[in-house]
């Protein structure tokens, strides 16, 4: 490939473009955001490479965990906020000036804040997102979960004879952490592990924050007209506290169809302490391991819940939904990651690393889901995707 003419020129136009370039055209931001992540790797050599995975990645993680502790990115304030100097800040702080320095000199290094000369810093719309603690959550839990389990894995894979772990209670976290037999979910709910299962808690809120829902995928208006008026029109299989539901209440709010919420007893318990249930929400304590007590809804519903198992568990969970869902009438609707046979993304492919080496359980492929609920019973019909919403949205009806 020819030398390009005039590569300053080409940094001045790519510095210019900024999220307000594309209007309301997310494809294209997309697009080109995955093409510039594409053009850093070729750019970068190897040993760049590595020194930014080896110190940079790791070591941003350690700084965004101290700009939280001392409330740093609220002290910087909105976006609007003017710059503000490092003494400054310390004072605020009662930090010592030179540790404020440092940290926000690598938060700039890693586009967390902006940097202007004089030590001043401002606040980045990311970092304003940052100001609520609650979103350095996932940082909290790589630190303190995710790091432990990472470093164990191999290992614990060279023990396995480098097999896929297939056992909720046989993963590389029993090792990391010392449970042996104990699946993930039931170390998180026992008293000790308070703290760890409230952090849980704020990382899937963490995952709710995104611009679009699982009712931005496709139009399921023609599913709601198919109700028949009886039944209860959806069924949110370990639905938590209800978030997808009371959307779907709302977007579908013209008529008095009964939905369903259910999940193990104390997050039900939670749900109905803390929502104001409108009419027509049924909150129903219920183990998904369980047979579907509901029977012939015209939907059921599973939002991320079958990521989080092993084949032979989620195979379970779908049967059990399956025996209570009605020939030519009754609807699956699953709000999972559908992982492309080519070119992943790099956000999708880290959450399978987490299923797996976590929960051994794992992302899948379209292919990996038709065949997953066929051998529960189930046809797959539709798997819709839409831009700026990571999951996709997979329909079944009995085969």
């Amino acid at each position: 490939m020819a030398a390009l003419s005039d590569p300053k020129q080409l940094a001045g136009q790519l510095s210019a473009i900024n999220p307000d370039s594309f209007g309301d055209d997310e494809s294209a931001r997309l697009a080109l955001l995955a093409e510039a992540q594409k053009l850093v790797r070729r750019l970068e050599d190897p040993f760049e490479a590595i020194m930014r995975m080896t110190y940079g990645e790791p070591t941003l993680i350690c700084a965004l965990l101290i700009a939280d502790r001392m409330r740093l990115f609220s002290l910087l304030g909105p976006e609007s906020s003017p710059p503000q100097n490092a003494a400054s800040l310390a004072a605020k702080i009662g930090a010592e000036h030179d540790l404020v320095t440092r940290v926000l000199r690598h938060l700039a290094a890693g586009g967390v804040v902006a940097e202007l000369p004089g030590q001043n810093y401002k606040t980045t719309r990311l970092s304003a997102m940052l100001a609520d603690s609650d979103n350095c959550v996932g940082f909290r839990e790589v630190a303190n979960r995710y790091m432990p389990i990472f470093a164990a894995a191999p290992a614990w894979l060279e023990e396995h004879n480098y097999q896929c772990p297939r056992d909720a209670a046989n993963a590389v976290f029993q090792k990391a952490l010392g449970t042996p037999g104990q699946t993930f979910w039931d170390w998180l709910q026992m008293p000790e592990h308070r703290h760890a299962s409230d952090e849980f808690g704020r990382l899937m809120r963490l995952g709710l924050q995104e611009s679009k829902t699982w009712l931005d995928v496709r139009d399921l208006t023609s599913l709601v007209q198919g109700w028949d008026g009886q039944s209860p029109l959806l069924v949110d299989v370990g639905g938590s506290t209800g978030k997808d539901a009371l959307d779907f209440k709302t977007r579908f709010s013209d008529n008095n169809a009964t939905i369903v919420v259910q999940d193990l007893p104390p997050t039900i318990e939670l749900a109905k302490s803390r929502t104001n249930v409108p009419n027509g929400i049924d909150f129903q304590p219920h183990d998904f391991f369980k047979a579907q007590p509901v029977k012939a809804s015209r939907i059921y519903f599973m939002g991320s819940i079958l990521h989080d198992w092993p084949d032979a568990d989620a195979r379970k969970i779908l049967a059990n939904v399956a025996a209570a869902m009605k020939k030519d009438y009754s609807i699956l609707l699953l709000s999972e990651n559908v992982l492309p046979e080519y070119q992943c993304s790099l956000r999708m492919s880290a959450i399978d690393i987490c299923m797996l080496t976590e929960l051994g359980a794992a992302e899948r492929t379209d292919v990996q889901w038709t065949e997953l609920l066929a051998e529960a019973g189930l046809k797959v019909t539709t798997i819709d995707s839409t831009p700026g919403f990571g999951r996709s949205l997979i329909q079944a009806e009995l085969s």
